[in-house]
């Protein structure tokens, strides 16, 4: 949820940037050089690294459950079986 934030807040800082670097253009008739802040590889490589253990758990847990489906009729099915009855 904070990379959200993160993303949102270095877009409106570049949006910003445009922004000024459009004004300045205005004032004097040069473009006005932006410099972007250069990409963190471990940042970028940390994130498709959870992103990756992400879609693993997810297939894991839905192959799981397409495996263990058919069994869960049966727990269904012991529901109304009686091991012991009171007299």
């Amino acid at each position: 949820m904070a990379w959200r934030w993160r993303r949102v807040a270095w877009r409106s800082g570049r949006a910003l940037a445009r922004r000024r670097a459009e004004k300045a253009r205005r004032a004097d008739g040069r473009p006005e050089i932006v410099e972007e802040p250069p990409l963190d590889m471990e940042q970028i490589n940390q994130q498709s690294l959870r992103l990756s253990k992400l879609i693993l758990l997810i297939g894991f847990v839905l192959l799981f459950y397409l495996v263990w489906a058919d069994l869960l009729t049966v727990l269904g099915y012991l529901e109304e079986v009686a091991i012991w009855a009171p007299r």
